[in-house]
Order: structure tokens, then sequence, then C-alpha cells
């Protein structure tokens, strides 16, 4: 028997503007309206019960590693780093595993993604590349760009860009007030500003899907804003790190695993950020989970590569900043709108569920994460929200620390009659 239920708890579902206490019932791996007969019955008074959360740019390195850590932290799909060859797309896939998330593959809309050369991007879709994308490499040619948009807007294909200028981003941290104080060289907000614009003229010029990710400041949102009232068609997401991170953290060490890309932005920025998430100038947060070496980022700031593991902190960051409704929104119906992808509870849907205790006041340990690598600035601090369990397809996860507040013990017990 694939048979339970999941009683009493907050239920979150954006997509069908649902948020009231009730149950979940799920049976052989969907959702259904109620169930009859034998059935495994789990309190969930006090938690968030919400669809599985969507990733719209995270890099799995290992798999098995990076999955199971996704799977952890709530995320049942993923979009994974994209590839420039069909050959690469297909070598890639065989590495994913049946028991993590649900992995999207993406591919690159230049070569190596250095923004001169295009892909072949129809034999890229064609062999099941969900969106095309620049990662957050800058195109520099303004030509090439509208070139590679025209060409996507041929496939109906969205295009995942970061907003930027690289002649402007001199420095690993906000240039003004932060840049002062910790004694480094600064990017100005307006690179992404001008960044922005860029892509939405581009966007309007060409027709393209375009989906600009790892959106940082004030001046960001607000261009994005004006595009959209514009009529243009852009749609834009920031990162959990750059919507809650004080950059002036980095100077209790200035270590490596502070490194971003794009700088971490001000307060100011990080207001901007809340406001365009709640008025939906932002659809998502990203995780952006990237795992490096120490090697790669155990050096000083301005040498270290950019990216922190985050797949285990993503949601509570969120849940922090936003409340449960909103951070709901932005991890589940609002990414999966980019994607081409339905986040929902709704019955005869997959059984991909996030159970949250919106108060767990527990401290993140590095250690027992199950990501591939270690490299954060955030080991040891607490937060309150905590994903406890979570169900891919109707099947909990396994072996990774969840908090039993009376509901471990019940997953196991489904387990035990699935």
């Amino acid at each position: 028997m694939n048979a339970f239920r999941l009683r009493g708890g907050r239920v979150i579902d954006p997509a069908r503007n649902l948020d009231a206490v009730g149950d979940v019932c799920v049976l052989d791996g969907k959702i259904v309206s109620d169930l009859s007969g034998e059935y495994v019955d789990v309190p969930c008074e006090g938690l968030v019960v919400a669809p599985g959360f969507v990733e719209l740019h995270s890099h799995l390195p290992c798999p098995a590693e990076d999955g199971q850590a996704a799977l952890a932290g709530g995320f049942t799909a993923v979009v994974h780093t994209p590839v420039d060859s069909v050959a690469t797309l297909l070598h890639q896939r065989g590495f994913f595993q049946s028991d993590g998330p649900r992995v999207l593959q993406s591919g690159s809309a230049s070569v190596s993604l250095h923004g001169t050369q295009l892909t072949d991007m129809g034999s890229l879709l064609g062999a099941g590349a969900r969106v095309l994308s620049q990662d957050r490499e800058w195109v520099s040619s303004s030509s090439v760009l509208r070139n590679m948009l025209q060409y996507a807007s041929g496939f109906g294909a969205t295009v995942f860009l970061r907003a930027g200028d690289a002649t402007l981003e001199v420095g690993p941290v906000r240039e003004g007030e932060v840049s002062t104080l910790l004694g480094m060289s600064g990017t100005p907000p307006q690179a992404e500003a001008i960044g922005v614009w860029r892509l939405a003229m581009l966007a309007d010029l060409t027709g393209a899907q375009v989906h600009i990710t790892h959106i940082w400041s004030a001046m960001g949102v607000q261009a994005l804003r004006c595009a959209q009232r514009q009529g243009i068609g852009v749609t834009g997401s920031t990162t959990a790190f750059h919507l809650t991170q004080d950059p002036l953290s980095i100077g209790e060490t200035y270590s490596g695993h502070w490194r971003t890309t794009p700088p971490l932005g001000d307060a100011v920025d990080r207001a901007a950020l809340v406001d365009g998430l709640r008025d939906g100038t932002l659809v998502a947060v990203a995780a952006d989970h990237r795992p490096m070496t120490p090697s790669e980022q155990e050096r000083p700031l301005e040498l270290a590569a950019s990216g922190s593991v985050m797949f285990s902190v993503a949601a509570a960051l969120c849940f922090d900043a936003l409340g449960a409704a909103d951070a709901v929104r932005v991890l589940t119906s609002g990414p999966a709108s980019v994607v081409g992808l339905r986040a929902t509870l709704a019955p005869a849907s997959p059984a991909n569920i996030a159970v949250i205790n919106p108060a767990g006041d527990w401290r993140f340990k590095m250690a027992e994460s199950l990501a591939s690598q270690r490299n954060t600035p955030l080991d040891g601090v607490m937060l309150r929200a905590k994903v406890i369990s979570v169900f891919r397809e109707g099947k909990p996860l396994r072996g990774a620390g969840l908090d039993p507040m009376g509901l471990a013990g019940k997953l196991h017990s489904i387990g035990d009659h699935i």
C-alpha cells in the first residue's frame, strides 16, 4: 500500500491561491482529494505543507550527493548547469539519480559560455534541454546577443541571462559605502541597471523570452519593473544569498567563501529585492547551489571562485526574509512558471511535497550537509524555518537528518508500507 495523509498542516499552494489549514492525501505517488481504506496518518499541526520547490539554476557536480542535498532542502526539481553539445547533454544525463530530484537540463546559448559563437540551440532543445542559458557569463557584443535571442525566439525557448556590464564589474563587493568600509574595489549597481535595460531592449526587439537571473540591486529591480510596465515580457529572479546576506559580514574574516557573482547588495538593495518579490517584479528566488573545492575558495576574497552550497539553507533564508506564504510562492509556482512546470498540490498532481517547520530554531552545520563540498560562510548560523521532510512522487526522503517533530517515525512507517 502507498497511501498516507498529511493531516492538519498549513497547506500553502500558490498555484491554487490556497493558504489554509487542511490535509494533503497521497495515493500511489499522486495527490488525491480523499482516502478510504487503510492509510498512514501523519499529524502536521504547526507545520507548513507545500509543493516541492523548483530550483532555477544550480550545479550538481556530484549528482548523487548534490541531488540528495537538493531533496533534503525541499527541491524536487532542479535546472542544472548548461552544456554546449548534445553529446555532453546525453552523457550528463546518465549520471542523474532516479531517487534524486527531477533534473531539468539546460543548453548553453554560446559555445563554452564565451558569448562569441552560438551553439546549435535547436539540437540542444531537441535533445531535451529545458531552457537556454549563459549561466552568469557576460556576452560583450550586443550584436551577438541580438542574434542569440533571435535564434532562441524561433524555438520559443526561454533564455536565462544575468544582467551586468563586465567593464564596470571591477570589484567583488558593492561600490560605495560597502567597498569603502571593506577597503576593496567595488562594482556599482548601475552596472546591473544598464544590463537589465540592455537585455530588455533586445528581448523587445527579438520577441525572445528572457529570464534575468541574479538580480541584486535596487537599481536592477527598478529597471526591471520599468521595463515590465512598458509591456516588455522579461521576468527576473534573485538568489537566497543576495536576498538575505549583509556584505559587511565579509569584514569579519575576508574569507573567500563570501565571494559571489554578482556582489552582495546593501540594506537598501535587500529591501528592494523583498519589495520586488512581493509585487511580482521578481518571480522567484534561486538557491544557486555551487559546490567549490577548497583550492578554489580558501584564498583571498578577490582571487576566490564565487559560489556557496545553498540547498540546506535556501528555504530558511526565504522564510526569514519573506514569511511563509511569499517564500513558498517564490520557491514553487514562481520558478515553475519560468520553466513550464506546475508546482501544485492539486489532485492528480505528482506528490512532490515539502513539509517545513516554520519555527524550527536550528543551527546549520556544514558538516551535516549532504552536498559534495563544504564551501559556505554560513556554517554555524542560527535559522528558524527548517525543511523536515520531503516527498518525491510520494516517496519520503530517508536519512537526511529529518527533524522528528513526531513526523520522522511516521515517515519510516510510510516507507515500510511503500
